[in-house]
């Protein structure tokens, strides 16, 4: 996966500054990558289990962004330990770029299951 991302920041022999779009594409493979959409959703438009990163960029600097990142709180744990520098580079580039909510956001699919595949009631209380 590193390979591919590196390949992906580099263009023209050079490696990619960390403001560029290249940079927010490369956090975007990330979000996806490494299960943060599990907890904020696709895109990060937020779940049950942690809240819309939409618009965070709007309401948080990028040094904020990064602290939660790397130290986690309110909920979140931190992934400074398993993030690479670049990786949480490329995540807060990502993230800071979020600053309009979408117009139409995905809806977000609650799993049903039919009546007919439920389990049988039973009586031990279990």
């Amino acid at each position: 996966m590193l390979g591919a991302l590196s390949s992906l920041l580099r263009s023209s022999g050079r490696v990619v500054q960390a403001s560029s779009k290249q940079g927010r594409q490369a956090g975007a493979v990330l979000f996806h990558e490494k299960g943060c959409e599990h907890c904020h959703g696709v895109d990060g438009v937020g779940t049950d289990r942690a809240p819309a990163l939409t618009t965070v960029g709007k309401r948080r600097k990028k040094a904020q962004i990064e602290q939660q990142i790397e130290k986690g709180g309110n909920g979140m744990p931190g992934y400074g330990e398993v993030l690479q520098p670049d990786e949480v580079k490329w995540l807060v580039e990502f993230l800071h770029a979020k600053r309009k909510a979408p117009k139409n956001p995905p809806a977000t699919a609650v799993p049903t299951t039919p009546a007919s595949a439920a389990p049988p009631a039973s009586d031990s209380g279990l």
